[in-house]
């Protein structure tokens, strides 16, 4: 997990006691979300970042010698029911977030005051993909999201279309649209999905 990070924050983090805290910065389409998994509100980074505290949580963030692509997660969990209004939930959830752009900073905080000893370092970028909501005594929100590298092209270099499909295989069925979902472009987020 140490590449490329700072010489400081990979001491601060390779002490006998540490308290790793994540900031996760959302772009959604009305207000970005910026959230840190620390108490309070901080100033970091030119923003104002607020604490969710021990409710927060990110997992799935891997290093790997392989060209390879992991999903994260990122989620607040256990808010008690009654501080959740049902007109919070309807509006997150009428938001077009998929293929927002994500950010994940690391850093450690004081042991003492639970400040952030360090400016928080960017280890992970991608984009939204799914949210889910449970609800009961307590509701929790999680969302996955995809690194920027599923948005790279096939490695043979083709653009996988019906069109190049059908020439290639001697114009079979016009409508065979098996290959559609793979003409994404390299770098770009995969499309919104369309509400029915």
């Amino acid at each position: 997990m140490s590449r490329g990070l700072t010489t400081a924050l990979i001491g601060l983090l390779s002490a006998t006691e540490v308290w790793p805290v994540w900031f996760v910065n959302i772009d959604m389409p009305t207000t970005p979300s910026y959230s840190w998994t620390g108490v309070g509100t901080t100033s970091q980074l030119g923003q104002s970042w607020s604490g969710v505290g021990e409710h927060g949580f990110v997992s799935g963030i891997q290093s790997s010698k392989e060209i390879r692509s992991y999903e994260v997660t990122m989620g607040i969990v256990g808010i008690p029911a009654n501080l959740i209004t049902p007109s919070i939930l309807q509006k997150s959830r009428s938001q077009q977030y998929q293929g927002r752009a994500v950010n994940i900073y690391l850093t450690g905080c004081n042991l003492a005051t639970g400040v952030p000893a360090l400016p928080p370092e960017l280890i992970w970028s991608g984009f939204a993909d799914i949210m889910t909501f449970r609800y009961g005594q307590t509701i929790s929100v999680a969302m996955t999201a995809e690194s920027l590298s599923t948005q790279l092209s096939r490695t043979n270099g083709l653009k996988m279309t019906t069109e190049n499909h059908n020439k290639r295989l001697g114009s079979p069925s016009p409508r065979d649209l098996f290959f559609d979902s793979q003409s994404r472009l390299a770098g770009v987020p995969r499309p919104l999905l369309q509400g029915t």
